[in-house]
């Protein structure tokens, strides 16, 4: 019998060398561990300066709240880590609302002119 490294449960391994009790534990070990994808500093204050340093689903501005920038369609579902129009400046209720969901980009509101 071995232990699980990601849940800790006892299994018997099919091989000698297994450390994972099934390929969801697998799976989750490899999330865990993997990096995250982050958003170089100078498109960072691109995005809020284009956005004019605003939430684009509340209109909310600092010190009211704090404000992040996030991608519409995610790395995951396919969205573009980089692309301007893949990247919104969002408020942390806002952004945690929608947490790891891609949108639609049309439900981003547009641009205040």
């Amino acid at each position: 019998m071995k232990k699980c490294k990601t849940c800790g449960e006892e299994f018997e391994p099919e091989r000698k060398t297994a450390v994972y009790c099934s390929d969801k534990c697998r799976y989750h070990n490899w999330l865990a561990n993997k990096k995250r994808v982050t958003i170089p500093a100078d498109m960072r204050f691109s995005i809020l300066h284009r956005d004019g340093f605003a939430c684009r689903y509340c209109g909310d501005r600092p010190p009211k709240k704090t404000l992040r920038v996030d991608h519409v369609v995610s790395i995951e579902d396919g969205g573009a880590r980089t692309d301007f129009a893949n990247l919104v400046t969002t408020c942390n209720p806002c952004n945690a609302g929608k947490g790891k969901k891609s949108l639609d980009p049309s439900e981003v509101p547009p641009l205040a002119d």
